[in-house]
């Protein structure tokens, strides 16, 4: 006789384990479900509006200053702060993002009965 096997996922098609709401899981006051996953993409972009104004800010101080610093800083200065600081809140971000699933994985684990 065969053990019955489980059910695989095609990779790539991830369902996530709390699939509620954004504000169901807000008020989540026993933590299962993630707010997190829900809001990484949205406050990404707020960091990348960000970065962007403080480069902003920053191209027409040193305009300010003196023309060729100016030029300097809005060819060279602003390109590489915006995709190092980008680089490291994306790190930062995914590091998140793994953790979750990694718990939601377990959880699906879990459920299937195959971790006691």
């Amino acid at each position: 006789m065969e053990a019955p096997t489980a059910a695989v996922r095609p990779p790539g098609s991830r369902q996530p384990a709390d699939s509620t709401s954004f504000l169901s899981a807000l008020f989540d006051f026993s933590f299962t479900s993630f707010v997190t996953t829900k809001i990484i993409k949205v406050l990404y972009v707020l960091i990348l509006i960000l970065t962007c104004l403080s480069a902003l800010v920053f191209t027409f101080s040193s305009f300010k200053v003196n023309t060729t610093f100016g030029l300097l800083v809005l060819v060279i200065g602003d390109p590489l702060f915006i995709l190092i600081v980008m680089g490291f809140w994306r790190l930062i971000m995914e590091a998140f993002i793994v953790v979750f699933r990694i718990s939601e994985d377990v959880r699906e684990i879990r459920d299937r009965g195959q971790i006691r």
